[in-house]
């Protein structure tokens, strides 16, 4: 089990601790002043999921025999705990959450861990704070090493109990292939990690940067990538380039599902950084889909993505109008589906993977396309409940798609 490993990481923090200085860089301590708004977002994003795939573990796992007693809230990278102006950061947002409920008191370990011997320290500190801690069957864990190489060994060789994972190191060098297989291989684990495209982008041709491109990218892929983007006609080739080559490398490493959501500069429409989510499960993917879609903000309707604009405040969901919904994607699903049969569910989990569209988006433009007849649907809108004085169309209702017409010359 992950605790093992865990132990063993306390057992190792006296001697790394004393490697290193524990000297909190510049930059670092001025991140910690206060929090922008990206970050912000971000502990929020997290925070929800976790306890939206928290949730669906302890319901799942109550039906199950032989079952894991817990299930792990893991932050290998988890800082200080508060910023310098009070704000809670990601971790304690997440313990808040989970002493909210009973089922996740009784449930969910908090095991958090932070390279830097000041950062831990201060982080134990704001724990020691908190009230209401003894309602936790499982007292959170905070120790500090290096997460490296060791740390990953220790995770690949024993098998995990359901667990999400958050990741947000400084600059890139903790992040590693290996490492995001080691936190996703078994089964109910996720995993959340932070991408810092600007430094990447910075340090990705240079050659002493090799051993950290070869351990996210692979050497193979890493070298092939370099070769590519030295011939890219843009900015944003490049950008494509590095983002499909972590997506193979990803799928490699065992993610079935992969979601990024760009958070730009306040300077130019180039990304700071991707918040990148990884899952083997559909359900996974479609929750976190909802929840970045609902955080992301705007741009021209061209340039739809997930994401956050320091300079947009135009929400995500007000750059969908109906036509587009009914056009555009209507007319994508009845090219995809000729002569199918299907439950609405189905046609979503099939359709949607790559796509930012989101359940609600389905359901309009199937109930539009029932409308013209396009499709039929089982039940039928008049015999299906209403809202707002418009027929639903729940994830159950079948729907038939026409065959697709044969020309007889």
């Amino acid at each position: 089990m992950i605790d093992n490993v865990i132990n063993i990481i306390e057992i190792r923090v006296g001697y790394i601790g004393v490697k290193q200085k524990g000297r909190i860089s510049v930059d670092t301590k001025k991140f910690f002043e206060k929090p922008e708004d990206h970050s912000l977002i971000k502990a929020e994003i997290v925070k929800t999921y976790f306890v939206a795939w928290a949730k669906v573990m302890v319901n799942t796992l109550k039906k199950q025999r032989n079952k894991p007693d817990r299930i792990l809230y893991l932050d290998l990278c988890a800082g200080m705990g508060r910023y310098d102006d009070g704000t809670p950061s990601t971790p304690i947002l997440v313990i808040q959450e989970v002493l909210a409920s009973r089922d996740l008191c009784e449930w969910v370990k908090i095991i958090l861990n932070d390279n830097d011997k000041e950062c831990a320290d201060s982080l134990k500190e704001v724990l020691n704070g908190m009230p209401g801690l003894d309602r936790l069957r499982y007292k959170p864990v905070a120790s500090q090493t290096e997460t490296g190489d060791d740390v990953v060994a220790l995770l690949q060789k024993r098998r995990m109990a359901p667990t999400f994972s958050f990741i947000d190191p400084f600059g890139y060098k903790v992040l590693s292939k290996n490492l995001f297989h080691s936190v996703i291989k078994d089964w109910g684990c996720d995993c959340v990690f932070l991408f810092n495209y600007r430094r990447i982008n910075m340090d990705i041709a240079k050659k002493k940067w090799s051993k950290h491109r070869d351990s996210i990218f692979g050497r193979d892929r890493g070298n092939e990538l370099v070769n590519n983007i030295q011939k890219a006609a843009s900015k944003q080739e490049r950008e494509k380039l590095v983002l499909s080559a972590l997506e193979d490398a990803l799928s490699e490493a065992g993610a079935k599902y992969m979601l990024t959501y760009r958070v730009k500069n306040r300077k130019s429409d180039r990304p700071s950084h991707y918040l990148v989510f990884i899952t083997k499960d559909f359900l996974g993917y479609d929750i976190m889909k909802g929840i970045m879609y609902k955080r992301s903000t705007g741009g021209e309707s061209a340039q739809r993505e997930l994401g956050f604009d320091p300079r947009d405040r135009q929400l995500m969901f007000d750059l969908f109008p109906t036509e587009f919904i009914t056009g555009e994607l209507a007319e994508s699903i009845l090219a995809a589906f000729q002569g199918q049969e299907l439950k609405m569910y189905d046609v979503y989990k099939a359709h949607s993977v790559g796509t930012l569209f989101i359940p609600s988006h389905y359901k309009d433009a199937l109930l539009k396309l029932e409308e013209q007849g396009a499709i039929t649907a089982d039940p039928p809108a008049e015999k299906r409940p209403k809202k707002h004085g418009k027929p639903t169309f729940a994830e159950k209702v079948v729907v038939t798609f026409p065959s697709p017409k044969i020309d007889v010359e």
